[in-house]
């Protein structure tokens, strides 16, 4: 079955379910958390703290890897988990409001429209990921930015949206 076949088996209705009905339906899968972004460029590392707080708060109820800047140099390490689907989590342009979520295959990002801010990354490491670890359901959860000035932390909405997120996976809602 193509991976997106196994999407929209995995998120059913998912035009018409809310982007956060998306995430809690995908998160039963126990999919592998790949953290992307820069920590030092202001909410593009929403990734890399989604992660490090996940595994802060919930240490080894998840299978999380910290991509950083450089989720190509990761890839050995995301296969080894063997993965049955992943999450990508990574700043999202997609017009909305600071800290606004989006959760979408990762096909969703490519070409002209894309809205991840590594849109070409990330397809990128999409198409390796699946030949590496077979035809896979691959998501990106996108977190609106508030701002990517270098030297700041995460602006507070998106900070309070990572520990929204982090909350809902540590209560178990998602089971």
């Amino acid at each position: 079955m193509p991976p997106q076949d196994r999407v929209d088996r995995l998120i059913p209705n998912r035009r018409k379910a809310s982007h956060l009905d998306a995430w809690r339906a995908y998160v039963k899968s126990r999919p592998v958390f790949v953290g992307v972004g820069n920590p030092e460029k202001g909410d593009d590392g929403v990734g890399p703290a989604f992660i490090m707080r996940l595994q802060r708060r919930a240490p080894g109820r998840w299978r999380t890897v910290n991509a950083g800047v450089a989720p190509e140099n990761c890839t050995g390490t995301i296969a080894r988990l063997n993965p049955t689907s992943l999450i990508l989590v990574d700043a999202a342009d997609f017009g909305g409001r600071a800290g606004q979520v989006r959760v979408m295959p990762v096909s969703d990002t490519i070409g002209p429209g894309g809205l991840s801010s590594h849109a070409l990354s990330i397809s990128l490491l999409a198409q390796y990921l699946r030949w590496r670890c077979g035809e896979i359901p691959i998501l990106l959860l996108g977190i609106q930015p508030a701002t990517r000035w270098r030297g700041v932390g995460l602006s507070p909405l998106v900070s309070r949206t990572v520990d929204r997120l982090v909350d809902e996976l540590e209560r178990g809602s998602h089971a």
